[in-house]
């Protein structure tokens, strides 16, 4: 299937993209018939730059899975992400991946994004000291 031009992500920051079922052609039908419906596109610059690049160029979202697994997150598949401004906001989960030519590599979820700005690393933090001396 195909995205109409609502799902189209040239020269638009990644708010402005459409990632749900209305950007799909012939979204009901497929909807209907489908087990898993996904959008697997481009990352726009600003996504890039937001997630890192280590986390790819694409990005797949889910839009309909009807059989997810024991393990799934379910229905309601959203994270709460911090965004450059301090805004915190719900966004719909998604995976990653790194294209070159005709080379796909998986780089981790948006759960793995979200955790690898958790963690901080003190690069000023002073060594121990004992009795005056540094250790």
């Amino acid at each position: 299937m195909q995205l109409n031009r609502s799902g189209d992500n040239f020269g638009k920051t990644g708010a402005n993209v459409v990632d749900d079922s209305t950007a799909i052609a012939l979204s009901d039908r497929m909807l209907w018939f489908s087990s898993f419906v996904g959008i697997f596109r481009r990352k726009t610059l600003d996504e890039i730059t937001l997630d890192g690049p280590q986390f790819g160029t694409h990005k797949l979202i889910v839009v309909k899975a009807r059989q997810q697994g024991r393990d799934a997150a379910g229905h309601s598949d959203f994270l709460k992400r911090m965004f450059p401004d301090g805004e915190e906001r719900y966004v719909r989960n998604y995976i990653n991946f790194e294209v070159k030519n005709f080379a796909v590599v998986e780089r981790g979820s948006l759960k793995s994004v979200i955790d690898s700005y958790k963690e901080q690393i003190n690069l000023t933090e002073k060594k121990p000291q004992q009795d005056g001396i540094l250790m």
